[in-house]
């Protein structure tokens, strides 16, 4: 697959409105849109990862009084990345 263009933490980021730390967070928790490491240990994104990211996690209502991520949601974000769940 060839990709058009990476994206940097800042850049994603900006698109997410976060942080490049909460970026950090939510790639050692194995959560947040798929990310690329190259072997300089730079990270990338694809604009396709964050867009996926973005449209999975659309909310049409609010839910008082919870801050709780469904499994369900981390095992298809997950998957969607192609990690293996062993």
């Amino acid at each position: 697959m060839k990709y058009k263009s990476l994206l940097t933490p800042k850049e994603a980021a900006k698109q997410l409105m976060c942080t490049t730390g909460t970026l950090a967070n939510w790639r050692t928790k194995e959560i947040g849109p798929c990310f690329a490491k190259m072997p300089n240990g730079r990270v990338y994104y694809t604009q396709q990862s964050i867009d996926k990211y973005l449209h999975e996690h659309q909310q049409y209502h609010t839910v008082k009084n919870t801050r709780l991520v469904p499994l369900s949601v981390i095992m298809s974000v997950r998957a969607g990345c192609g990690i293996n769940m062993v």
